[in-house]
């Protein structure tokens, strides 16, 4: 009478090193023309206030921009999940 040993349970993979998301290529054009832009409107504002032009939405101006930045980084992370769960689904890239 033999008794079957079962072979002990393989050790769980080694943990993968954590690698961020890799991001579009179009994410990445509008990501730097919308710092281009941020750039422009501040060496503008900068040269209203040496003219002696007292601009008032200077802040309201940069707020906006970060604003637009930080949805289009989300916007695009998020259609790359979405897409990499259901690779039928065609999601729209701005």
């Amino acid at each position: 009478m033999r008794i079957n040993q079962e072979l002990p349970p393989p050790p769980p993979p080694p943990p993968q090193p954590y690698r961020p998301r890799r991001r579009s290529r179009k994410a990445i054009i509008a990501i730097i023309a919308l710092l281009i832009i941020a750039v422009f409107i501040a060496i503008l504002i900068y040269l209203a206030y040496k003219l002696g032009i007292q601009l008032n939405y200077g802040g309201l101006l940069s707020t906006a921009i970060l604003v637009s930045i930080i949805t289009l980084i989300r916007s695009t992370s998020r259609s790359e999940k979405s897409r990499r769960r259901n690779p039928r689904i065609k999601v729209m890239d701005y």
